[in-house]
């Protein structure tokens, strides 16, 4: 496997494979890391990472709900 990406150290040195590995898993392992709607527990389709602004069925105080959850309690 060739080092071929541009991402380099503040130093201005490449990478090595295995550093740049570890970026890459590292910004998988955060696309996979969901919230969960805390009444039901069930995985939201929204990232641990995003706004609450910009999420829908967000209760401040509580936190994040499904839509299922949320109709339930709110409707």
């Amino acid at each position: 496997m060739k080092n071929i990406s541009n991402l380099r150290h503040l130093d201005g040195s490449k990478l090595s494979i295995e550093e740049e590995q570890n970026i890459i898993n590292q910004n998988e392992t955060l696309k996979k890391e969901m919230d969960s709607c805390v009444s039901c527990g069930c995985e939201t389709i929204y990232p641990k990472r995003m706004h609450i602004d910009y999420r829908f069925y967000y209760v401040e105080g509580a936190g994040q709900l499904c839509k299922e959850c949320y109709e339930k309690i709110y409707k």
